[in-house]
């Protein structure tokens, strides 16, 4: 429930006397969604649905390896010079590009018979006139089957139609004649026909939409599910129909066991985004073989040799470096694993990885979507032509299961982007709120501005509060009471598990607060955490068998949500708390990693299935309270951001995004990581000094009195502060660009921008840290409209206004000058017609 800091990166792009500059020359990189990028994502969908429907196991192909070759790399479905394939003015969709002399093995796999194509030196404006002339050899486990005469740029190339049955391994060869300083060759129309008839086309260029094989994999009874699914019935059906999104269910059933797996696949049809979940159920009379290694996303993408640059974030877990960004290289047999800690899903470790191809300006954003302990692996090869394996799914899964018995797997997502990093991110955002950020009543969340008297309170001192903020003409829209309004010793909000308000501190309970809120205008927000009990509380001491216990924790259990019992209790409890408390926004909270609490419930035949009944549950109680509530918007919390996850976002919000709160620097930081991929957070901030309250300005925000202890209310400093958040806060959602590299010393400075282009109109906010030398910097702009006029005000000096050209914003920037450290500014600006 508090806020922090965050790592370093080199700050100043340029220096010019006291004044900085940093950015380029850019475009609008939000945009509309690209039909390119929309036909990525029917394409991968077209395909994946394709392969899995097919009844026929995959035709296996072969390994090939690059023995040796006298420049470059070895490319697949392009030259040594990554441009088209083409032998004599012919381009080719399909081969492998190499360079003179060459040697190039193949291993068969079994059941080839037959193995085509042409080869010849590549055409290029340097080969063409050298007449460079190559020998193209061929061998079969070692014995030569093939040879062609001299081959130059301007002859036809080579043909061979070669029998391959019983044969293990095909060598391709070339070698010069004479000079052959720059002789790029090529084997290109390469068809392998397998025994049964099928052909595979070898070398087809890598496509970042189109993948290989299926979306998930697992082993069941010790056989791999690519040797499996093909032996199951199946069958295939279409979802029902939505108005922006289209699906299909497919469905495969063991005939001896009666396990069923199905996998529903949906593609979005607005956003260039597809997302599916696994299932398994066992329809048998027996407990089924063992299900496990299940990993319902599992991913081979094409490579080649291109450069592959992970993005990904620290989680957070009130540390400085909470959300911070990372870029790691994807290289070849240099595996990355990911995993939280403790069991919330985004502890430590961010559930969402945007893969950039930065040669192609293209990529993948994909998310596990799992309130639990997931873990994702990248593995990159350099196997037939290159390939990276994306594996992720639920860390432990190891079950048998009964009849009757059904189990989910993580919901995962995949989207589809061209350009550059920070455009993905802003049509991620884009697609946040418009696909995922709930919807109260069938409207988006709003902007709120809270307040809130802390921890362990009383009727007395919260209704004394409202009628304070509300006697300071403070236009607050909710009142939060957070921890300790139930029974707990004093200063001892932890003590949880006893769900009615304190008679003692509360004798009108907390309905006499929510009447006040109300009858100022105050919606109220109450905390909860129901899922951990303290020892002594009503649930430790009525109904101890709903509990799970874990070496190592004498004070704190916590409630199986997979108990049928326990949840319809904590559903009716939480409903009756919010309809006899008069309580208008759920907060629900989650200070205790439950992993080792699940853990120690499984049997070895059993593992993961505690977590995921747990799952199960919690998400089920959220939708039976949206249910019975259809006005309810729930903010999700768990010792700050530690349950980010996109199914627990996809029914509330985060409004405390981390327990580390109080360092301004550490704000800073923390916004510049999380708005890259959430468009609606909030947290909470002292009326210390604008400094520091504009590090915390966010779509939420719980403007409270003064952290500084002994530090009397400024209400003209809250009013002013106040009304600069009101002026900016509709604009934080917007598209998000950070202008700085992120930094968190504090002799550095902090800067973003938050544009809709769609109403003209957008937000910059800039820190001059402590410790900094500069007294002016200068921001170069993004996404705006280069020939229109923009009216830009400093929030602090508003009589002072400029009116600026989109492209002198984007090409010369935004002049700011801070006198003082630290300080803060917030300028926005408005598209003039």
């Amino acid at each position: 429930m508090r806020l922090r800091r965050c790592g370093t990166v080199a700050l100043f792009a340029a220096l010019a006397a006291a004044a900085f500059v940093h950015g380029q020359t850019v475009v609008d990189h939000s945009g509309p969604v690209q039909p390119q990028e929309l036909a990525d994502a029917k394409a991968w969908f077209d395909e994946r649905l394709a392969v899995m429907s097919s009844r026929s196991a995959p035709v296996a192909e072969p390994a090939i390896r690059s023995i040796s070759q006298g420049w470059g790399k070895f490319q697949f479905g392009r030259n040594v010079n990554r441009n088209p394939l083409k032998l004599n003015g012919k381009t080719y969709p399909n081969g492998f590009g190499s360079h003179a002399p060459a040697v190039v093995e193949l291993t068969m796999p079994a059941g080839s018979a037959r193995l085509t194509g042409v080869c010849g030196v590549d055409d290029t404006e340097n080969s063409r006139p050298a007449k460079h002339a190559i020998i193209f050899t061929i061998e079969a486990d070692g014995r030569e089957v093939f040879r062609s005469g001299r081959q130059t740029a301007d002859l036809d190339p080579a043909a061979f139609d070669l029998d391959l049955k019983g044969v293990q391994k095909v060598t391709l060869k070339c070698e010069g004649t004479g000079d052959y300083t720059y002789t790029p060759v090529d084997w290109n129309d390469l068809r392998l026909t397998a025994a049964d008839g099928r052909v595979t086309s070898l070398g087809v260029p890598p496509a970042a939409s189109i993948g290989q094989g299926g979306c998930f994999d697992f082993t069941f009874d010790g056989h791999p599910s690519s040797e499996l699914l093909a032996g199951w019935t199946f069958r295939r059906e279409s979802l029902p129909e939505q108005a922006d999104r289209t699906g299909e269910r497919l469905t495969w059933a063991d005939p001896k066991t009666g396990v069923e797996t199905s996998v529903s696949v949906t593609r979005y049809t607005r956003y260039p985004v597809v997302e599916w979940v696994q299932s398994f159920r066992n329809t048998g009379a027996a407990d089924s073989p063992m299900l496990e290694n299940v990993n319902a996303m599992s991913l081979l993408l094409p490579t080649a040799d291109d450069k592959l640059i992970l993005h990904h974030n620290t989680g957070d877990y009130e540390s400085d470096d909470g959300y911070a960004p990372h870029v790691t290289d994807l290289l070849s047999n240099q595996p990355l694993h990911f995993h939280p800690t403790g069991g919330r899903p985004s502890d430590r470790v961010w559930p969402y990885f945007n893969i950039e191809n930065s040669g192609q300006k293209r990529g993948q954003i994909i998310a596990v979507g799992w309130p639990g302990q997931w873990s994702a692996d990248f593995t990159r090869t350099d196997d037939a032509g290159g390939r990276l394996h994306v594996r992720a799914g639920q860390e432990t899964l190891k079950v048998r299961l009964h009849p009757g018995e059904s189990i989910r797997t993580p919901l995962n997502v995949v989207m589809f982007y061209r350009g550059d990093v920070t455009r993905s991110q802003n049509l991620w955002r884009r697609w946040m709120i418009d696909c995922n950020t709930p919807r109260p009543n069938g409207q988006l969340p709003p902007n709120i501005f809270a307040s809130s008297m802390g921890l362990w309170q009383s009727e007395k001192t919260e209704t004394d509060a409202i009628k304070l903020f509300a006697s300071q003409k403070v236009p607050l829209t909710h009142w939060w009471m957070d921890a300790g309004w139930y029974p707990c010793p004093k200063n001892q909000w932890w003590h949880v598990g006893t769900w009615d308000p304190d008679p003692q501190r509360f004798p009108n309970g907390v309905k006499a607060v929510s009447e006040v809120a109300h009858a100022n205008h105050m919606q109220l927000i109450l905390w909860l955490e129901p899922e951990r009990s303290h020892n002594g509380s009503w649930l430790d001491k009525n109904h101890p068998k709903w509990l799970l216990t874990a070496k190592g924790e004498a004070d704190n259990k916590l409630l199986d949500l997979g108990n049928p019992d326990a949840w319809r209790w904590l559903v009716d409890k939480i409903d009756s708390v919010l309809v006899s408390q008069g309580v208008d926004l759920y907060r629900q909270d989650f200070n205790i990693a439950p992993l080792q609490f699940w853990q120690a419930k499984d049997t070895p035949d059993r593992q993961g299935v505690t977590e995921m009944r747990h799952i199960e549950g919690y998400l089920a109680l959220w939708d039976e309270l949206h249910r019975r509530h259809p006005n309810l918007l729930i903010d999700t919390c768990a010792s700050g951001g530690r349950r980010l996850d996109l199914e627990t976002l996809r029914r509330s919000v985060p409004l405390w995004r981390s327990d580390d709160s109080e360092n301004p620097e550490a704000n800073q930081a923390i916004t510049y990581g999380l708005a890259e991929w959430l468009p609606y957070y909030g947290s909470g901030v002292g009326c210390d000094t604008p400094y520091v309250i504009r590090s915390q300005m966010h779509p939420f925000l719980a403007f409270g009195l003064p952290h500084t202890p002994g530090r009397a209310m400024d209400w003209d400093l809250y009013h002013r502060e106040m009304s600069i958040w009101q002026t900016i806060c509709a604009d934080l959602s917007g598209d998000y660009y950070p202008l700085l590299p992120y930094r968190m010393d504090r002799d550095s400075w902090m800067a973003w921008q938050f544009d809709r282009p769609e109403l003209g109109r957008g937000v910059v906010q800039a820190f001059r840290r402590p410790d900094s030398a500069y007294a002016a910097a200068r921001f170069k702009l993004r996404g705006l409209d280069p020939a229109a006029q923009y009216r830009v005000t400093d929030l602090d000096h508003p009589d002072h206004v400029k009116t600026l050209s989109g492209r002198e914003l984007a090409d010369n920037g935004l002049d700011i000058q801070l006198n003082s450290a630290p300080s803060a500014a917030v300028l926005t600006y408005v598209k003039q017609q």
